[in-house]
């Protein structure tokens, strides 16, 4: 076999390797910057619940309290209340978040040290219950929070 029956020479060789290995770079690079972006558009607040003291016969099922991060705008929220296997989804419908005979209403911006009450229009819960509460932030679809709550 003679020098000319070679095929691609080592320097081509390594300089597609080089060009494949930017290329892979630039799209790792991309993707990670697209994911960064898209998480620093979520707030942070953190909550605490809290039974309410009168029983849930009265109408008042638990608290919701705001007691540091950033101030969320009602519209841009969900709230999931969990009892067991049932869920209650509650929207925001300009003055409450209502869905499934619960309701909590909202006035303006949700900040910290604001306290928001969930009522239910029907015996939704009764006895001792435990619910699992999320906040989830609409436009990035992320659970902002998540907790449990006893209520009775």
């Amino acid at each position: 076999m003679s020098k000319k029956e070679h095929g691609v020479s080592p320097v081509v060789g390594i300089i597609i390797i080089l060009a494949v290995t930017v290329m892979l770079a630039a799209i790792v690079a991309y993707r990670a910057e697209n994911m960064s972006s898209r998480m620093k558009n979520v707030p942070s607040a953190c909550f605490a619940l809290s039974d309410c003291p009168e029983p849930l016969s009265s109408g008042k099922v638990f608290k919701i309290t705001e007691v540091g991060g950033d101030a969320l705008l009602p519209q841009n929220l969900r709230i999931i209340i969990k009892n067991g296997s049932k869920a209650y989804s509650l929207e925001w419908n300009g003055s409450a978040f209502a869905g499934d005979n619960l309701y909590i209403p909202v006035k303006g911006e949700i900040m910290p040290g604001k306290d928001m009450t969930c009522y239910q229009s029907t015996e939704v819960f009764s006895g001792k219950t435990k619910l699992i509460v999320e906040i989830i932030y609409k436009p990035a679809g992320a659970i902002i929070f998540k907790g449990p709550v006893w209520v009775e």
